[in-house]
């Protein structure tokens, strides 16, 4: 089965960085973009509590999957910056 992933940027401001992004498919990038979920600086998934996540389609507490290569962690400022000015807290 194939899967399309998009990169999905946590600050608009370090978009040539890597550790500013992950990848994610379509479905899952619009909602990182709109604020439904954002990731903790223990790589787990943080959920918005006006997320009505009825199907378990993001599901609160899982930790993401990280780069093999540790250069291309994601920036602890990086996600700092999206929970702070996206996520609908």
């Amino acid at each position: 089965m194939w899967t399309l992933r998009i990169s999905s940027h946590f600050s608009k401001f370090h978009n040539n960085d890597p550790r500013n992004g992950i990848a994610l498919c379509k479905n899952h990038h619009y909602g990182f973009d709109a604020g439904w979920f954002t990731i903790t600086h223990e790589f787990q998934i943080l959920c918005s509590p006006h997320l009505r996540n009825t199907c378990n389609y993001i599901i609160p507490g899982s930790t993401i999957l990280l780069p093999r290569n540790s250069r291309y962690t994601p920036a602890l400022e990086a996600l700092d910056w999206h929970r702070k000015n996206i996520f609908k807290a």
